[in-house]
């Protein structure tokens, strides 16, 4: 998931912005921030731009009983991570099954992870730690 600075701040820090000379903090910011809103969206169900589904008694059947939603092992929240480019910060992961949890399939319910909506808005928790983060790293690149 691509994310820039420009669409997640305020009027007045877009004004601001233009005033920091090396952008890439700023960006690094806000990507740390979306990873660790998308670490915490594991545990903290208010995170989560929709609420998981129950396994399938399938699912609970070949785990043996065990039901923890995507937290089993926790590979796929240590495999998140975020690359800073010139003009946007993108969050992901190497896991080849992510998306299919971040958006489901045919035959299973999407688990999103990352605090992003089917359409690409921010939850609003994620929404604010991301603003926060990319207005305090522009104020200091300011000073």
């Amino acid at each position: 998931m691509g994310l820039s600075v420009r669409d997640n701040i305020s009027p007045e820090m877009r004004k601001l912005l233009k005033k920091v000379q090396d952008k890439r903090p700023v960006l690094e910011a806000g990507g740390a921030a979306l990873e660790g809103m998308s670490i915490q969206s594991f545990k903290n169900a208010s995170i989560r731009p929709v609420e998981w589904e129950e396994l399938a008694e399938s699912t609970l059947k070949a785990k043996r009983g065990k039901g923890n939603t995507l937290i089993d092992s926790e590979t796929l929240w240590h495999s998140l991570d975020h690359e800073t480019r010139a003009s946007e910060v993108e969050i992901g992961t190497d896991r080849f099954y992510a998306p299919y949890l971040q958006e489901g399939t045919g035959s299973m319910p999407a688990r999103p992870f990352i605090p992003v909506s089917a359409s690409g808005v921010l939850t609003p928790k994620a929404a604010a730690a991301v603003k926060d983060a990319f207005e305090s790293e522009i104020m200091r690149g300011v000073r």
